[in-house]
């Protein structure tokens, strides 16, 4: 169990082994998690844990009974993050992902048709409830507000939401698909206090559906005198926002026929939405595999590219350095020739003044000194000119081999 940037990713299999294998104390320590978080984890992810008391018959030598791991939960991820919400599990730091090393691509042996063949198991058979004295809790705080707002508002009591025949059928399809989901293990969603859309928390996943009049667009929390008693013959559609391409004999909608309603296909309609939300994880699972791999290999690019811009500025810098040095020793060298000339010419001006049997004049003498003066002042051997030069090209030569280290 590495630890990967401020989360751990650890497989279902991993957690089962580590808690049967010390204490969850200790396994919560080391994952920097509570030992009450772990738990939750476990029993989030289908992990069974040692109950009470085992460790202390394990020290005194008594059998104890270890449970086998059972299968992945429908829409549940198969890497858990101990203590950590779904989203940890997407993100890998770029830091992290150029030098991590990606696991093979999620395989999913079970195909759609055997996976819709256990779903079906699973939901059994699906009935259409009577009437709604005791509907869903969903439902239940759906009419709870309506009633509220028509104490609270007058337009509400001669406009009520869910009066008519066609919203009570709605209403009992809903509890109806939202109670045979409870008994699997998920979750109904909804929002709003007149909604069209719900939804279905099928594990980590979430699966929406539209549920209404099939020329309904939108709702506003108020009824026209048509809608107030509008009659349960009316059409209703349900259609289900998760699909995808490919999948035989998954059905996303159903629209009332003559002598085939909706509320018929119950069963049907909740085996569909477990089974995508089921395929919306795996789906999302092969994606998150193809989105690594083709970002690590962006980054690596990214880190080849940088590198051969360093070497070629690097590159280019020796060069401009070296040109300068040789720059600098072509006008040291020139200068010299300079100053042997200045001091020449002076010689010469005087051999002639001298030989000519005159009295060198004092401003000769003058412009002798002046001359000689500006020939030591560029001369690069009598100013030391090329000491520096030495320096400043031993200096680039360890800053060089510093860099060239440190690459």
């Amino acid at each position: 169990m590495a630890a990967n940037g401020s989360a751990q990713r650890i497989s279902r299999e991993a957690l089962y082994r580590a808690v049967w294998s010390e204490p969850i104390k200790t396994v919560a320590t080391r994952l920097d998690i509570s030992d009450v978080a772990l738990a939750k984890t476990c029993r989030k992810h289908l992990v069974p844990i040692p109950p009470r008391g085992h460790w202390a018959k394990v020290q005194s030598g008594k059998r104890v009974f270890r449970p086998a791991l059972p299968a992945r939960g429908l829409g549940m991820p198969d890497l858990v993050c101990p203590g950590r919400g779904r989203y940890w599990r997407q993100s890998i730091p770029d830091a992290e992902l150029i030098d991590a090393e990606i696991p093979p691509p999620p395989e999913f042996s079970e195909p759609v048709e055997e996976l819709v063949a256990r779903v079906s198991r699973l939901v059994g058979k699906v009935t259409m409830v009577r009437d709604l004295r005791a509907p869903h809790g969903l439902v239940a705080g759906l009419l709870r507000r309506e009633e509220d707002a028509r104490k609270r508002y007058s337009y509400r009591s001669d406009r009520p939401l869910f009066a008519s025949p066609f919203e009570q059928r709605r209403l009992r399809i809903l509890s109806s698909i939202f109670a045979a989901l409870g008994r699997c293990g998920m979750k109904g969603a909804l929002s709003g206090n007149d909604p069209s859309d719900f939804g279905a928390h099928i594990g980590e996943q979430y699966v929406g559906f539209h549920l209404d009049h099939p020329h309904q667009r939108g709702r506003s929390g108020y009824r026209t005198s048509e809608e107030l008693v509008r009659p349960a013959t009316e059409k209703l559609v349900l259609r289900i926002a998760a699909s995808y391409e490919g999948l035989q004999g998954i059905r996303s909608e159903w629209l009332d026929q003559p002598g085939d309603r909706v509320e018929s296909h119950l069963q049907q309609i909740v085996v569909s939405l477990i089974v995508l939300g089921e395929m919306r994880y795996r789906f999302g699972e092969r994606h998150r595999f193809e989105w690594l791999t083709n970002r690590k290999a962006d980054l690596i690019e990214q880190a080849r590219r940088q590198r051969e811009e360093e070497a070629r500025q690097a590159r280019e810098r020796r060069i401009r350095a070296e040109k300068a040095r040789v720059d600098r020793l072509l006008g040291e060298a020139l200068a010299l020739r300079q100053a042997r000339d200045i001091r020449a010419y002076v010689e010469e001006v005087r051999a002639i003044s001298i030989n000519s049997g005159s009295r060198v004049p004092a401003e000769l003498e003058a412009w002798s000194a002046w001359a000689l003066a500006q020939a030591a002042r560029i001369d690069p051997v009598l100013s030391g000119a090329y000491l520096r030069g030495i320096t400043d090209e031993g200096r680039d030569s360890e800053g060089e081999t510093c860099q060239a280290g440190s690459r």
